[in-house]
């Protein structure tokens, strides 16, 4: 449903880049997330339960000095019931329209919809490592 990028462990802390924003790519100042097709396999079962995406690698900066070294990107995932009428984001649907850029005024936290937390997950990657090749 959501997947940010931020400095450290902690999901809450800032400064953070919104990377899904209501399950819809982030096209934000030209860092663009695309998602990609997910197709069965040994790994997978159901594709349809799996997003996969990329993103145009970026890093935090200030005064154009790099800030860490490593970035960590959270997800809200939503656990969908496939026979109830549930909202967009199981239907696999933006809940804005394709093309549109969004932008969280700055200052302004990001909030959880009103999401059973029965059907919602918290997923954060271990560091990823932004080097130099």
């Amino acid at each position: 449903e959501n997947c940010w990028a931020t400095l450290y462990e902690d999901r809450t802390s800032l400064p953070s880049w919104d990377i899904i924003v209501d399950s819809c790519e982030n096209r934000d100042d030209g860092y663009a997330t695309v998602f990609h097709p997910v197709v069965s396999d040994s790994r997978v079962l159901v594709p349809s339960h799996i997003k996969r995406f990329s993103v145009k690698m970026f890093t935090f900066t200030k005064d154009d000095e790099v800030l860490k070294d490593k970035i960590y990107v959270h997800c809200d995932a939503v656990i969908c019931d496939a026979s109830s009428q549930a909202d967009g984001s199981c239907r696999g649907q933006c809940v804005h329209p394709p093309g549109q850029s969004y932008s969280r005024p700055a200052g302004v936290k990001r909030k959880r919809r009103s999401t059973d937390s029965t059907r919602q997950r918290q997923i954060s990657s271990g560091a990823i490592i932004l080097s130099n090749l």
